[in-house]
């Protein structure tokens, strides 16, 4: 499952009490949870040429890791930010810079984990090389979130078994497939390389079920959670989960 341990709207930030922090590890245990990542605010921009912004953002994703660290988080997904205009390798630099400033300050729990994103506007995170320059500059554990809606839409195409194999040798060859901690699956409302960060159901979008269903039965993805972030949560969550587990009948 895929947690937010405070509002991720919200620039206050809370704070885990022991007994808190013990509840959630015993109800993780009872319930079977294997995998528990959490996302990080969506309000965060490590890459932000603002001072104050930047500063904020630091403070934050550190108050973010310190509620993993108790918790027993293993994983914090987070967005690489925006540079603002200021230009993508002053961005990325601000980005490096802003998690090793945190990393310095954290333990090696939780992993951060980089996601994937569409590439809208002056975001960061949509060019592998840009991901793979971010992982290996990171002082820290390093781990890769891959939204698939994202992907696609950033202009991968993996729709196909030849365009799905050269998609991931690249993500193998400048990231290592080793680093994928977790899948985000949503299919897109935007077409391949639209930049349109818009989730779709699986199977309704322009990804389309065959490439979903390539996925899950990639022997090198089996272990690797998958987390649905499609339209009006638990309503559609049966609906998309029955479509994923169906695969093999109509693959």
């Amino acid at each position: 499952m895929q947690v937010f341990t405070s509002n991720q709207l919200q620039w206050k930030q809370r704070t885990v009490s022991g007994l808190e922090a013990d509840s959630f590890r015993q109800k993780r245990k009872d319930w079977g949870v294997d995998f528990v990542c959490s996302h990080a605010s969506y309000l965060i921009n490590l890459a932000s040429p603002s001072a104050g912004l930047r500063k904020r953002s630091i403070d934050v994703f550190a108050a973010e890791a310190r509620r993993c660290h108790v918790l027993g988080i293993p994983f914090l997904v987070f967005h690489p930010g925006s540079h603002l205009g200021s230009g993508i390798e002053r961005g990325l630099a601000r980005l490096i810079d802003s998690l090793n400033i945190v990393a310095s300050r954290n333990g090696e729990i939780p992993h951060f984990t980089v996601e994937i994103t569409a590439g809208q506007g002056t975001s960061i995170g949509a060019s592998l090389e840009h991901i793979a320059e971010i992982v290996h500059h990171v002082h820290h554990p390093m781990r890769l979130c891959i939204d698939t809606c994202h992907l696609f839409v950033a202009g991968f195409d993996f729709r196909d078994e030849v365009n799905y194999g050269r998609t991931f040798d690249s993500i193998d060859r400048l990231i290592g497939l080793d680093r994928i901690a977790v899948f985000h699956f949503n299919d897109s409302k935007g077409d391949l390389g639209s930049r349109l960060d818009r989730h779709e159901h699986i199977g309704k979008g322009k990804i389309g079920l065959k490439a979903f269903h390539r996925l899950m039965d990639d022997d090198r993805f089996l272990a690797i959670a998958k987390i649905l972030e499609t339209p009006e949560g638990e309503k559609k969550d049966p609906m998309n989960l029955r479509r994923l587990r169906e695969r093999r009948k109509t693959s």
